[in-house]
């Protein structure tokens, strides 16, 4: 099977303004209703689970940490799936967006470590460091290799994030699933260019 070429489109209309622009640069412009309900449902979905994983197993966060928690995980998980859609891949591989912008975006998202590291994880400085580390190097791994080797290439750092949380990184109760998925939110979602295919085309024999 295989999808009609003309199915491709980089195109895509210019951020509102106001608040709905900040928004359109998030999701990408002209994004449709059904790519940002996958992104809020799944960011929802993940904040619930994190907060009742917490409350559960009574995780001694005070009630500031479950709100920085359940903020951190919509904004991850829902982007894995924002990140990923036409429009979001349309934007964020415009005209003018290059290696230097790519990696502006994975370094901010070290406000994001900075957090789980210093108020989730037995060891800040250990824990902020690698898990940074990490992903900036999975990062420019995958921008610097050919186009049609950075999805493999994402994929890769995807999976050693996993070994990584798994085996490498300081204990952070509840956040053994937070390094994994940012690589897949920024280095596989963000970083690697795919074809931003219509969300409305069908596939031909």
């Amino acid at each position: 099977m295989r999808v009609r070429d003309n199915a491709v489109d980089w195109s895509h209309p210019p951020p509102r303004h106001g608040w709905r622009g900040c928004w359109d640069r998030l999701m990408g412009p002209g994004a449709t209703a059904a790519e940002q309900g996958m992104s809020l449902a799944a960011g929802g979905l993940g904040a619930l689970g994190v907060a009742s994983y917490a409350a559960l197993h009574q995780l001694p966060w005070t009630w500031w940490e479950y709100g920085i928690a359940i903020l951190i995980t919509l904004d991850v998980v829902g982007g894995v799936i924002a990140n990923a859609t036409p429009s979001a891949k349309r934007w964020h591989h415009r005209v003018g967006q290059g290696v230097r912008q790519h990696l502006a975006f994975l370094a901010s998202h070290g406000v994001h470590i900075v957090l789980v590291a210093g108020l989730f994880s037995q060891s800040a400085v250990t824990y902020g460091l690698v898990a940074y580390g990490y992903l900036l190097c999975a990062g420019i791994a995958t921008l610097k290799v050919p186009v049609g080797l950075q999805r493999p290439t994402g994929h890769l750092a995807a999976c050693g994030a996993v070994f990584l949380a798994a085996w490498g990184l300081p204990e952070a109760r509840g956040w053994g699933w937070f390094l994994p998925v940012l690589v897949i939110k920024l280095v596989i979602g963000h970083a690697t260019q795919e074809a931003p295919f219509d969300t409305a085309s069908t596939s031909s024999h």
